[in-house]
């Protein structure tokens, strides 16, 4: 026969649920921990939106700002484009050249030969004249030639520079053969009593008769090579005066700028 004991000690307590109240409570405090913590997270992403919306009005200001300046800038350079035509054209229009013009002519008037048997090439222009300051009824022309060997220049070689002077109906004014003093932006580029000294002299004689006075009216031709180191200050000179005794020879931009494209054709090639 089946006999049934009745549950007790240790046992039944172990295998009884737990009170319904106490569950329900742990339940409700965990519940409104969540709730809590989901208050403070939808706080801090509401913070985090308006930053973001903050920071997104903020971008496109500085981009809004950013093509207003990029306009901006781009309507200055053509206003300065501009600008510099009509400063060109009007210095074309009284007569003043620009730097790339004049650098442009002087080029443009310098001529090349190669000369095979010698193997040297010579760069020149031939003779233009120039202002006499101390305004004499004669007038003065200058040339300038300079050489080096091979077809090409190089950095082994050093170039000859000859500046040559033609004083046309001077008749024996240069006879006494007085070495060329070289003013260069109102400095003296040259010693005071050395100077340039003349390489060549010659004269053209020539007389003509008046009222059974006889005057000399000879031409006079000096040729003078330029020292390495004066060439070069030539290169860079903005204003340069030539003497020659009494005689003051200014040349203008354009024969200055002369120095300088002879001085690019005879650098070697880098």
């Amino acid at each position: 026969m089946l006999t049934i004991l009745p549950v007790g000690g240790a046992l039944a307590q172990a295998t009884q649920p737990a009170e319904p109240a106490d569950e329900l409570t742990r339940l409700r405090a965990e519940n409104a921990e969540l709730r809590r913590e989901l208050t403070l997270l939808k706080a801090e992403l509401a913070e985090l939106r308006e930053g973001q919306e903050a920071l997104t009005q903020e971008a496109e200001q500085l981009q809004a700002e950013t093509r207003q300046l990029a306009e901006e800038a781009e309507k200055l350079t053509e206003q300065k484009e501009q600008l510099a035509e009509e400063k060109q054209e009007l210095q074309e229009l009284a007569g003043v050249a620009t730097d790339g013009r004049v650098a442009d002519d002087a080029e443009a008037r310098i001529k090349a030969a190669y000369d095979q048997a010698a193997n040297r090439t010579a760069h020149w222009i031939e003779f233009e004249e120039v202002e006499d300051t101390e305004r004499t009824r004669d007038a003065y022309f200058i040339a300038v030639r300079a050489e080096h060997p091979g077809e090409e220049p190089t950095a082994k070689t050093t170039p000859t520079v000859r500046l040559t002077v033609f004083a046309q109906f001077s008749g024996r004014t240069h006879r006494g053969k007085l070495p060329m003093q070289v003013v260069i932006d109102g400095q003296p580029a040259t010693d005071a009593d050395a100077g340039v000294p003349v390489i060549a002299y010659n004269r053209d004689p020539r007389t003509t008769r008046f009222r059974n006075k006889t005057t000399d009216i000879s031409d006079e031709r000096l040729a003078f090579d330029l020292p390495p180191e004066l060439f070069d200050q030539l290169q860079t000179a903005r204003d340069v005066t030539l003497a020659l005794g009494r005689i003051r020879l200014h040349l203008d931009r354009d024969q200055v700028a002369v120095f300088r494209a002879l001085g690019k054709r005879v650098e070697p090639a880098e």
